[in-house]
């Protein structure tokens, strides 16, 4: 997990990204525009799948959301939220918009999760790398906490260490259906972006400035659970600049959350590539 720079706090030497190339200037206007017309915010993302982590026979199981910090070995540390989903999906949102998104396994109560990570739209590391990879190590209390530490390593082999130390939200047992994220759903960030979601669980939202199109599904991974896989593609994008983005894949998690009343918030983080430059986002939207 790198540390980085947003305009709230120094958590890194990170750097805004400086578009000193044509490719790089066309990825970062479609970054823009993504995150302005279609209501997405810079931020997280699930990935993994595999066997349930379901506990059986006295296993135990490190499911769950979890919220806590992240500190660097240099001292300096951030908000986290996590979800661990029971395909072993793993998601983890720093404050500052890091994504970490991967496979957890567990053995008793020791925890590994494998992951890949991207920094928010517009920012590097100091050695220009957009992402890289990492391992989560530690041990986990069913229901009550994960601690552990990290290494992560950059596309450009920078190392990222530190400690992780969340405890558990139950808000994971309050379930998940269709029938608590169908509807109209209004982006809190802007304030005006909406984002319908069908009885299917099929997703809808359109720019009108540029005509693109998000498409895709939100659905429950396992109904006795809060946590929902999140699959959205770009379509329908008619500038010349824009058309080679048509049909990006972003994957991820999201989960219902009460705010104003119970149930009418949804959050979700999902990951995907552009030009081979991972792109990280996040999304809070409010029922309409």
């Amino acid at each position: 997990m790198p540390r980085i720079r947003s305009g709230r706090r120094s958590l890194l030497d990170a750097e805004p990204v400086q578009a000193g190339t044509a490719w790089r200037e066309v990825v970062m206007r479609f970054i823009v525009i993504l995150a302005a017309a279609i209501g997405l915010v810079a931020g997280c993302g699930g990935g993994g799948g595999g066997s349930s982590f379901k506990p059986g026979d006295g296993e135990v199981s490190p499911t769950g959301i979890w919220e806590g910090r992240i500190t660097f070995d240099a001292g300096e540390s951030q908000e986290v939220v996590g979800l661990i989903a029971e395909t072993r999906e793993a998601m983890f949102i720093a404050d500052d918009g890091l994504l970490i998104w991967g496979t957890a396994t567990s053995d008793g109560n020791a925890l590994d999760v494998s992951y890949e990570w991207a920094l928010p739209p517009g920012f590097v590391t100091p050695a220009g790398a957009f992402g890289g990879t990492g391992e989560i190590t530690g041990t986990f209390v069913e229901r009550v906490s994960i601690d552990g530490s990290f290494v992560s390593r950059s596309s450009e082999g920078e190392i990222f260490t530190g400690t992780v130390a969340t405890g558990y939200n139950d808000l994971y047992e309050d379930g998940s259906s269709l029938a608590v994220v169908t509807g109209v759903w209004l982006d809190t960030e802007t304030g005006t972006e909406v984002l319908s979601i069908d009885a299917t669980g099929a997703v809808f939202s359109q720019d009108e400035a540029t005509g693109c199109v998000l498409n895709g599904t939100i659905l429950p991974i396992d109904t006795e659970f809060n946590a929902y896989d999140v699959s959205l593609i770009l379509q329908g994008c008619a500038d010349p600049d824009l058309a080679p983005f048509n049909g990006t894949r972003f994957d991820g998690l999201g989960a219902v959350g009460d705010d104003l009343q119970p149930k009418d918030t949804l959050l979700f983080g999902a990951h995907g590539e552009i030009l081979g430059v991972p792109i990280a986002i996040r999304a809070e939207y409010r029922k309409m």
